[in-house]
């Protein structure tokens, strides 16, 4: 039996009575697609990236030279995977979703200590879709001046309005 962690019980939701593992298994992205992804995106002079989710993936990114790495927020308590990203010495992003201030300090910390100079941060909300009102964008500039990096904003509402806001109120301030 799954916990309830790991199963959609809101009823407004798409994926109402699926598992995370579920929807997981729907929505990865196979091995196979990802060269002619990466190829067609230089191509266009994009930038290609893909989260790891295990060592495994890691050591496939790596072959197809991912220039940066992410880090979901459902594992950024992972320090072993952080650690193993960063040792790549490439920047590594790390959504903050679900983590306390001392996880995220212990995530950048880790990160760091692995030879990853260069991290950054997305304040994220893990709800999907999340209210504008539970976002709670006025965190970013704590959390750039805590952990000394920039800090973005990976956004789950609906529309435009808490980005857009998120820009007008970066504008005003210094």
């Amino acid at each position: 039996m799954w916990k309830p962690d790991f199963k959609i019980d809101d009823r407004t939701s798409l994926w109402h009575g699926s598992t995370l593992h579920e929807l997981y298994q729907k929505g990865y992205t196979p091995w196979k697609w990802h060269k002619p992804i990466f190829d067609r995106a230089s191509e266009l002079g994009l930038i290609a990236l893909s989260t790891p989710f295990d060592d495994t993936a890691v050591d496939f990114l790596e072959t197809l030279d991912v220039p940066v790495y992410k880090i979901a927020s459902f594992e950024n308590n992972d320090l072993p995977l952080i650690k193993k990203v960063a040792a790549t010495g490439k920047p590594l992003i790390i959504s903050t979703g679900m983590a306390s201030l001392s996880q995220l300090d212990e995530a950048v910390r880790t990160a760091r200590a692995a030879g990853c100079e260069d991290v950054i941060l997305l304040k994220c909300t893990s709800t999907y879709p999340a209210s504008a009102d539970n976002t709670n964008i006025a965190t970013i500039p704590h959390m750039r001046k805590i952990f000394d990096c920039p800090v973005g904003l990976s956004d789950h509402t609906l529309g435009i309005g808490v980005a857009w806001r998120r820009r007008a109120w970066r504008w005003a301030r210094p």
